[in-house]
């Protein structure tokens, strides 16, 4: 059974690595293509890790030990930011990843102590000579491998929530209007990655309890985990690699117009004059088809133009004005009546989550912290904050 076991997970596998490399070999769309493709590749390193184990003869040896023991196999920190980055783009192609971005990855240390100490101390022996601390290397790799089990995966469930809050926060909005097969699939790939951190929980809690931790080892293993991995990698690596795919051609169907850089400055022009001046930010239906029909120029030259000039997408650039108006309107003494979600509403944004997000976004600070610094407006702290759990802040500045 254990050999049947392990032949799906290496399957699942060598499944993962052929959808990455298809994934990362598309030259469209690289943003969602590219998150995908490596969290297929994450998933699949594990998974043959512990497939390796099932090689006795391998274990045997001196250099499946370094391998296995200096190098980091199991990475799974970075999972849970891919998957609010592939959700993201996803809902907008035209996405950006910023260096904000990149910091939700910086608990990557978390996979790698490990197998860093375990180098080092490999690299010391080699330079000493003495082998005085393997046990109690040994014992503080093997219990840190336990717990670090934890953060990963409350990173995962994490990441895989609060992805779901922005899928249905955007539901209703402008910009995903016509793409219900994009939400559609948005929606069974964030509960496919909530069903199996459920699954996951199940033999976390008891692996991570001393006293069942050898216990589980030795009678179920990784299999509760593992053989879930595989089928979710087959599924969201074919049904993903298609939906991209998809994604690419629709893009290639649309009209790209060849311009020059004085016809772009000029187009450039026409934009910050209709969005700034005409203040058509304002209006919460405004999305990148209405802009093109109000500015006479194709929508993917808009998206281009704010991408290559101002290095922001087109919700970027708008919720950049609408925070901006905000910030004004809350310094006017005559709106010390308005709640600050009025204001917002009133501002353009159509959902309050947005709305904190973008400020965030923009100042740096949530929309309490802001006024509490600045004084802008006086009311109850109630009517300050919007009903969002203060946990989901950690991921505002996206």
């Amino acid at each position: 059974m254990s050999s049947f076991l392990t032949t799906i997970i290496l399957l699942g596998a060598i499944q993962g690595m052929v959808m990455s490399a298809l994934l990362f070999s598309m030259k469209l769309n690289r943003v969602p293509a590219r998150s995908l493709g490596w969290i297929l590749v994450l998933i699949s390193v594990a998974s043959l890790n512990i497939w390796s184990w099932s090689v006795e003869s391998w274990q045997q040896t001196a250099w499946y030990d370094l391998l296995t023991s200096c190098v980091p196999l199991i990475v799974i920190m970075p999972v849970g930011p891919l998957i609010w980055i592939y959700t993201r783009s996803t809902l907008d192609p035209s996405l950006l990843i910023k260096r904000q971005d990149k910091l939700h990855f910086l608990p990557v240390i978390i996979d790698l102590i490990a197998p860093l100490t375990c180098a080092v101390y490999v690299i010391s022996i080699i330079i000493t000579g003495q082998n005085n601390y393997h046990s109690k290397i040994a014992t503080f790799i093997d219990h840190y491998n336990v717990y670090s089990d934890i953060p990963r995966w409350i990173s995962v469930t994490t990441y895989s929530i609060l992805s779901l809050r922005l899928l249905n926060a955007e539901k209703n909005s402008a910009r995903i209007e016509n793409r219900t097969e994009q939400t559609r699939w948005l929606r069974i790939f964030l509960f496919v990655f909530i069903g199996f951190a459920a699954i996951w929980l199940c033999q976390l809690i008891p692996y991570v309890i001393p006293v069942y931790t050898e216990w589980m080892l030795d009678n179920i293993g990784w299999y509760p985990v593992y053989v879930p991995l595989a089928l979710l990698m087959y599924f969201l690596g074919t049904r993903g690699y298609l939906q991209v795919k998809q994604l690419r051609i629709s893009q290639r169907k649309e009209p790209f117009l060849q311009v020059t850089s004085e016809q772009v400055n000029e187009q450039l022009k026409v934009i910050l004059e209709k969005v700034g001046t005409e203040k058509i930010y304002l209006d919460a239906g405004l999305n990148l088809s209405v802009l093109s029909s109000a500015t006479k120029i194709p929508s993917k030259q808009i998206s281009s133009i704010l991408n290559q000039h101002l290095g922001k997408s087109f919700n970027e650039f708008i919720n950049e004005y609408r925070v901006k108006e905000v910030i004004m309107r809350l310094a006017n003494p005559e709106n010390d009546k308005f709640t600050i979600a009025g204001i917002a509403y009133e501002c353009g944004f159509n959902s309050q989550p947005t709305f904190q997000r973008a400020f965030k976004t923009v100042t740096g600070k949530t929309p309490s912290q802001f006024i509490a610094e600045t004084g802008a407006q006086k009311l109850p702290e109630t009517a300050l904050v919007f009903p969002a759990p203060a946990w989901a802040y950690f991921v505002a500045v996206l």
